[in-house]
């Protein structure tokens, strides 16, 4: 499975940025990890203050099935 996940700010709506994020859950990983996967893919890409995180919705827009 695939997650779409779009990074907001949270004052002004403003649309920030959106990572697909696998998620495996035979790997124990959680909703909340494929949140913390995109959120540091933002910070690397410097699209966000790393330091701000809750001036940020993080919204798991879609889940895409994976074959």
């Amino acid at each position: 499975m695939i997650k779409r996940i779009q990074i907001k700010d949270k004052n002004t709506d403003r649309f920030i940025a959106e990572y697909w994020i696998e998620f495996k859950k035979h790997f124990n990983l959680s909703e909340e990890d494929c949140c913390n996967a995109a959120w540091q893919n933002a910070i690397a890409e410097q699209k966000v203050n790393r330091n701000s995180r809750s001036d940020y919705q993080l919204v798991i827009v879609e889940d895409i099935p994976t074959i």
